[in-house]
């Protein structure tokens, strides 16, 4: 069992010095969509201060565990939850599921446990006493995937095109993360079921 990485937040940035043409090539002309290249080096220059911000005052806390059971004694480790719009906030959850159950981390200690892995700022947004895991990944999830993010994946998924990534394949790796991002933002009964998902995919 490998040990769990820390999150990639990896960006795409637009850099403000180039533009594509339809065809794909670079345009080196600085006229060639000016404004357009000015509105988006702001929106690039906003994310990279946030950026900045979470990387230099936010600790870098990393948690270890030791598995038990068929294969013991590997050390896993899972990074502390302090951003809900920077961190892949699902796969961290999971992550952290999967290193209670190699670990048999009982329900009443994974409370404790996930308490210490989320920033103060999260734990207060939390707002919860509860002994259930579940009720903890649950708030996590409702907190995060909000209406205000479902509107921000659209108006992101609007600006993206294939142009703008390494290949088409790097695109659809991102398109799926979007949809899947969106379906957690919807109510229970409203997202797609595994079956339909296999059909629009």
């Amino acid at each position: 069992m490998s040990t769990v990485q820390p999150l990639n937040n990896k960006r795409n940035h637009y850099n403000p010095s180039l533009s594509l043409s339809p065809s794909g090539h670079v345009n080196l002309d600085p006229d060639v969509n000016r404004q357009d290249r000015k509105m988006k080096s702001d929106d690039d220059l906003k994310s990279i201060v946030q950026q900045l911000a979470l990387t230099t005052l936010q600790p870098k806390k990393n948690f270890e565990f030791i598995t038990k059971g068929d294969l013991p004694g590997i050390k896993l480790t899972i990074p502390q939850l302090y951003s809900l719009e920077h961190q892949d906030v699902k796969q961290w959850i999971d992550d952290v599921k999967q290193v209670f159950f190699l670990c048999e981390v009982t329900d009443e200690k994974q409370t404790a446990y996930i308490n210490l892995l989320l920033s103060d700022d999260i734990s207060r947004m939390i707002k919860t006493q509860s002994k259930d895991p579940k009720v903890w990944f649950n708030k996590l999830i409702t907190e995060t995937y909000t209406k205000n993010r479902f509107d921000k994946i659209l108006k992101e998924v609007e600006k993206m095109h294939v142009n703008n990534y390494e290949s088409p394949k790097e695109y659809l790796r991102h398109f799926n993360q979007k949809k899947k991002e969106t379906d957690l933002c919807m109510k229970k009964e409203n997202r797609l079921t595994d079956r339909e998902k296999k059909i629009f995919s």
